[in-house]
C-alpha cells in the first residue's frame, strides 16, 4: 500500500492542534476519538497524525508533567515555539468561563453568578419565573454546586467575578 503523502503543519495546523489540546483531556489524545478524527479531516491530516501532535504539546505541558505524563517526545521547534509563545499570555486566555449558550445568556443577564468558593448562585428574578419546569430543570441542579475548573488553564478571574456579583447580578 503507498504511503500517504507528507501534509506538512502549518502555523494555523499548529495552533488549531493546540486549541484541541487544550479541550480535550489526556485520555481523549487518540485517533479513535471522533473530535480528533473530524478536526483532522477538515485539516486534510490523518487522525494519527493530529493524536500524535496532541501528546508531543502533553510532553510540553508541565501540568501533564507534574502528573507524570510524558506525552511524546517528537515536539518540534515549532510546537516548541507556539507551546512557549501560548504560555507567556495564559494569564490573559485563562479567566473566562466555559459555559453552555443557555447558562452563558443567564450569567451575561445577571441571573446566575458564581460566589467566593466558585458555585452557583440563582438570582432572585430567575426564581420570579418559578415554577416553570424547563427552567427549574436547567438551573435548581446546578444551584450550590461548584463549577468544573479546567485541568489545562487557570481558574476565572476572581477580580471579574466579584465585579459580575456586585455589577451585574441581580441577586
Amino acid at each position: 500500500m503507498a504511503k500517504a503523502p507528507s501534509v506538512p503543519w502549518t502555523r494555523e495546523h499548529c495552533l488549531i492542534a493546540l486549541n484541541l489540546y487544550c479541550k480535550l483531556p489526556f485520555g481523549k489524545l487518540h485517533k479513535g476519538n471522533t473530535i480528533i478524527v473530524e478536526t483532522a479531516e477538515r485539516m486534510g491530516r490523518t487522525p494519527s497524525s493530529l493524536a500524535m501532535k496532541l501528546v508531543n504539546f502533553a510532553s510540553l505541558d508541565p501540568v501533564q508533567q507534574a502528573r507524570g505524563i510524558h506525552g511524546l517526545s517528537g515536539a518540534t521547534k515549532k510546537d516548541k515555539g507556539i507551546w512557549d509563545e501560548f504560555h507567556s499570555h495564559l494569564s490573559e486566555l485563562g479567566n473566562g468561563l466555559c459555559l453552555s449558550t443557555l447558562h452563558d445568556a443567564a450569567f451575561d443577564a445577571g441571573l446566575i453568578t458564581l460566589d467566593e468558593r466558585l458555585t452557583v448562585v440563582l438570582s432572585k428574578r430567575l426564581r420570579s419565573f418559578f415554577p416553570q419546569p424547563a427552567l427549574e430543570r436547567n438551573f435548581v441542579p446546578f444551584e450550590g454546586q461548584p463549577i468544573c475548573l479546567p485541568e489545562k488553564l487557570a481558574e476565572p478571574d476572581e477580580d471579574f467575578l466579584r465585579f459580575h456579583r456586585h455589577e451585574v447580578f441581580q441577586g
